[in-house]
């Protein structure tokens, strides 16, 4: 028998309205598992009407969940069940951490009137509720849905009452239990495993595309762990720190590819012996692991990668400061909630917040000596674009143009000359005269430069004030000649 060949015709037969089938199957359940959830959301929403109780302040979420775990607890003991007395104690220890002021008496009303709640006392029957059901034809109808949460029975041989949680009130609450990611998908395949089995082949395949849901959760997860090791790879002990991790992540991943190797082969022995709606549902199943294990082995690579990624980029920024971690992640921190902005929302958004897209800059202070040696050297030749012209051969060389003409200097040495030895910048200036432009800047750049403090040069220092002459102001200076 030719099982990879009987595989494709399979997968042929199944077609689109299998797809449709399972669809319209897993919204049924999740609608109904919802449901079930519904008094819980009431109690909450409707806290505000108990105005003796002032229920304000508690989260009946919370209270709700401590009355489920005193009673699911004691339902495996040889009680059977929670009394009323082990209840409160319970509740008693959760509210007293909210006001440890309050009355054991007002405990005792709000456990009493959540677990009134919870039993449906009010109507004194089972809850009764509705929710739409897609039937095979594709129309959607309303289907009731009658169950409890929690029951007070009588134990046998006993004249005690005690409360018990039934099968959906055990569901919700275990499903609310926050179980690490590992141990959700070792659990998924195990239950797919014994659905497989046991050829309840409609729970496997919604089992089998949890699984591999799941499995895409736990790769985003595992990328995001090694882009904020990227990111902060200066801080981090990599050797204490992540290969531990790294090594338990790519245990765990193996693991999860051997099992999915163990899966396919148990779907594919179950082909031969299974029905026509059987063989589909397995197909279906087949096709979902072989995605999970796709996923898994693109994951491995990325952590068997991860150690030699991590030593470049610490080699590329070994000498480096590390990154200012204030700024933000361009992409998940600025781009993709922008994305999300309507084209006016984000015009509004732009508007108002523009400068929080452009980080912090300083300014780029120019060394005064170099500008003041630069703007007194001979100028430099250029060619259109921008580069400095080829040095001429040496027959061919010949002398720059200075910056400033031999009057400039001229006016300036003769004015140096007749001026006391303490002396203004703005009088240096009047007496130059405001016309002689060229001088003017000649000596604002050279008494400038003298602010290095040389033995051989005047001593320069600032008045505080300013001046204005003509065409030149600026803030005014001391100028003391050299003796």
């Amino acid at each position: 028998m030719d099982l990879s060949k009987d595989i494709q015709i399979a997968a042929t037969e199944r077609g689109i309205s299998h797809n449709v089938s399972y669809l319209r199957e897993t919204l049924n359940r999740r609608a109904r598992s919802l449901t079930y959830l519904r008094p819980i959301f009431e109690l909450e929403a409707n806290k505000g009407r108990q105005v003796d109780l002032l229920l304000g302040k508690y989260d009946l979420f919370r209270l709700t969940s401590t009355i489920l775990d005193v009673i699911i607890t004691e339902m495996g003991g040889f009680q059977q069940g929670a009394a009323y007395e082990q209840i409160l104690e319970g509740m008693v220890q959760q509210i007293k951490a909210i006001d440890p002021s309050i009355d054991r008496v007002v405990v005792d009303k709000i456990t009493s009137f959540i677990l009134d709640c919870l039993t449906n006392e009010k109507a004194r029957d089972s809850f009764r509720m509705e929710y739409q059901h897609g039937t095979e034809d594709g129309q959607i109808v309303w289907r009731p849905l009658i169950f409890k949460l929690v029951e007070l029975r009588d134990i046998e041989g006993t004249t005690e009452e005690r409360y018990v949680a039934k099968p959906e009130a055990i569901n919700i609450y275990l499903n609310s239990l926050s179980v690490d990611l590992e141990g959700q998908q070792a659990a998924d395949e195990a239950a797919l495993t014994h659905f497989i089995k046991h050829g309840k082949f409609e729970e496997a395949e919604l089992s089998a595309r949890t699984a591999s849901m799941r499995t895409t959760e736990y790769a985003d997860r595992i990328k995001m762990a090694l882009q904020l090791v990227e990111r902060g790879v200066s801080d981090l002990d990599w050797v204490a720190d992540i290969i531990p991790r790294i090594n338990a992540a790519r245990d765990h991943i193996e693991e999860r590819l051997r099992a999915e190797n163990f899966l396919v082969s148990e779907a594919e022995r179950k082909i031969e012996e299974a029905d026509a709606d059987g063989r589909l549902r397995l197909v279906s199943i087949i096709d979902l692991i072989r995605n999970t294990s796709r996923q898994h082995e693109a994951l491995l690579n990325i952590v068997l990668r991860a150690n030699s990624q991590f030593l470049a980029e610490h080699a590329n920024r070994k000498f480096r400061p590390a990154g200012n971690l204030v700024y933000p992640q361009p992409q998940s921190d600025v781009l993709r909630p922008l994305l999300r902005l309507s084209l006016g929302a984000f015009d509004a958004w732009i508007d108002k917040f523009w400068f929080q897209l452009h980080p912090p800059r300083a300014k780029a202070l120019a060394d005064f000596s170099t500008m003041t040696r630069i703007l007194l050297s001979p100028k430099r030749e250029y060619v259109v674009g921008g580069k400095e012209s080829d040095v001429p051969e040496f027959e061919e060389a010949k002398e720059n143009e200075p910056p400033f003409s031999t009057y400039a200097h001229e006016s300036f040495e003769r004015v140096m000359d007749q001026m006391p030895e303490t002396f203004h910048l703005s009088e240096f200036i009047r007496r130059i005269g405001p016309e002689d432009i060229e001088a003017c800047h000649l000596s604002i750049i050279k008494i400038g430069d003298w602010y290095e403090g040389h033995d051989d040069q005047a001593a320069v220092s600032a008045t505080g004030e300013s001046f204005i002459n003509g065409g030149v102001y600026g803030d005014d200076l001391v100028v003391v000649k050299p003796k």
